[in-house]
């Protein structure tokens, strides 16, 4: 289901042969984020543990596999 989705959301912002893409056709708003390769390594940050305080010279980010963007319904 991520590949899928993932598919849906590049092709739409990606530009067609009049150098406009679908997302901008409809809000006439251009795109601001970086394009990510599916299934790219990257580093993230995860949500802060209360819980559990970093230690001082400890690694913030950790690393994943990318599988797409968070999106708002």
């Amino acid at each position: 289901p991520f590949g899928a989705t993932y598919y849906c959301f590049a092709h739409n912002h990606e530009d067609n042969e009049e150098g406009e893409s679908p997302y901008f056709q409809r809000y006439k708003v251009g795109i601001n984020h970086h394009r990510i390769p599916f299934g790219a390594e990257v580093e993230y940050m995860p949500t802060p543990n209360p819980n559990k305080d970093p230690a001082g010279f400890e690694n913030r980010t950790r690393r994943g596999i990318f599988l797409g963007y968070h999106e708002q319904p």
